[in-house]
């Protein structure tokens, strides 16, 4: 099978190979991996010799700081040029897949190889094909002069179809990592095989949405919270804490029927002709809106036996929204029917208690639990203290399978984006309850509002 290169977006590194696993799953596409160091040689690129290498998820430099990485370039096994499109067509953070032609750590001997090649992979294109040549670089960038000096060095190509700028039918690009900390290959050419949807985060850029809160998501990072639940066609999407409805736009986005809850109506009806249905009207999404209504996960009013394709959340952290819950009354109901006898009185609002995340997180995945179905995600941010993080804070239920566990660093405290799978019924039915019950360490997050703000010398991020 040939090897093509994926050249990703250097921001939030940490989420680069989850996404492409599930896009993978999503697709139904069959890839392998390939570290540059299995390829003796630019020759295994058209041999079966790399086929017997074992295969390893890959592991590429990231700075921990800021999750970027220093090396955006990676290298698999597909099946052909249709995989790979198909592969990462709705990605966000891949730029765009190539069918590779050779690789080396300077121009001379990546010319001296692909000059020598007995059977080019360009001779297909090389007659009547109209085509163009691309330059894509990473650390710094190349002047025009630079870019048209070094594509006239691959003259020895031969090609004789016309130059077409704006619509060839063949992309040669000419890829270069330019980063002075990175070992290996830095300069790769191939042939343009597919795009992604990156472009999608302009489309959800706050600055262009008709209506927006405190607690409104990022594009980019709501976008891969979609990606993660697998919102596609058919499917239904649920967020318990839709807010401003940021989850329910991007999972609509990629074709799922999506519906909220949030436990203060407000932020859902907006104000005047904005809000959270005004939003799917602006996004020309609005046949793919269910509904909200008002509630928290301890009192939901769905049933028991309503199942949903996925859940996706960002809790309040209490930092900028406080997190609250139904309290319950003296009875030890959570929410009273009736505030006084008198049908004609005014609507009775019940009382609100605090709500600690800890309490919140373990009350959500009992929920998903019982409402995901077999194989659903549940997808949900979760904020950790640095220095006091540890694998076990993970919240932890025998009917859910941790998949993913990906990091958005800042400065003394992180975020996660957990990705659960709901086990199959045939395999949890026995399962005793009381396996699910609480567990008795205390995790990290626990006091979080009282943590963050006692972090010293913190500085302004993008919390909600």
């Amino acid at each position: 099978m040939p090897i093509y290169l994926l050249h990703l977006a250097s921001t939030h590194a940490d989420f680069h190979i989850p996404e492409l696993e599930t896009l993978a799953k999503i697709e139904c596409v069959h890839y392998r991996w390939i570290k540059p160091s299995c390829v003796r040689q630019s020759l295994d690129l058209q041999e079966p010799s790399v086929a017997h290498s074992q295969s390893e998820k890959p592991v590429y430099p990231i700075n921990h700081t800021n999750a970027t990485t220093l090396n955006p370039f990676l290298l698999v096994e597909l099946e052909d040029d249709l995989s790979a499109a198909r592969w990462i067509r709705r990605s966000i953070f891949c730029k765009g897949i190539y069918e590779l032609y050779g690789f080396s750590e300077t121009f001379d001997s990546l010319h001296d190889y692909l000059s020598k090649l007995p059977s080019p992979p360009w001779l297909a294109y090389q007659k009547k094909t109209s085509y163009k040549f691309t330059f894509e670089t990473f650390g710094t960038r190349r002047t025009m002069e630079e870019q048209l000096s070094i594509i006239n060095d691959f003259g020895y190509m031969g090609l004789e179809g016309l130059v077409s700028m704006k619509h060839p039918e063949c992309i040669f690009t000419l890829l270069e990592n330019r980063s002075k900390d990175i070992e290996g290959p830095k300069m790769y050419f191939g042939r343009w095989c597919g795009g992604s949807s990156r472009d999608a985060i302009d489309k959800f850029d706050l600055k262009r949405r008709n209506y927006i809160g405190i607690t409104s998501f990022d594009a980019e990072l709501s976008l891969i919270t979609a990606q993660m639940a697998m919102a596609m066609p058919g499917k239904l999407v649920y967020d318990p804490f839709a807010g401003t409805g940021s989850f329910l736009y991007t999972c609509s986005y990629f074709g799922a029927f999506t519906m909220g809850s949030d436990i203060d109506g407000r932020q859902m009806r907006g104000k005047g002709r904005k809000s959270i249905r005004s939003n799917f009207t602006q996004y020309q999404l609005a046949n793919s809106f269910v509904d909200v209504f008002t509630g928290d996960v301890t009192n939901c009013p769905l049933r028991q036996n309503f199942l949903v394709d996925a859940i996706v959340c960002d809790p309040p952290y209490g930092v900028r929204a406080g997190a609250k819950k139904i309290a319950k009354s003296s009875s030890g109901s959570s929410s009273p029917s009736q505030s006084t006898s008198d049908s004609t009185s005014t609507s009775h609002y019940p009382k609100l208690e605090q709500y600690q995340i800890s309490d919140m997180v373990f009350d959500l995945i009992c929920f998903a639990a019982m409402h995901l179905v077999d194989y659903g995600r549940l997808v949900l941010w979760l904020p950790t203290i640095t220095e006091e993080y540890s694998i076990e804070d993970i919240p932890r239920h025998p009917c859910l399978s941790l998949i993913f566990n990906s990091v958005q660093p800042f400065t003394h405290w992180s975020r996660r984006l957990l990705t659960f799978e709901r086990l199959p019924r045939s395999e949890t039915n026995h399962v005793p309850s009381e396996v699910f019950e609480k567990s008795l360490k205390t995790p990290s997050h626990h006091d979080f509002r009282k943590k963050y703000f006692m972090g010293a010398r913190r500085t302004a991020s993008p919390f909600i």
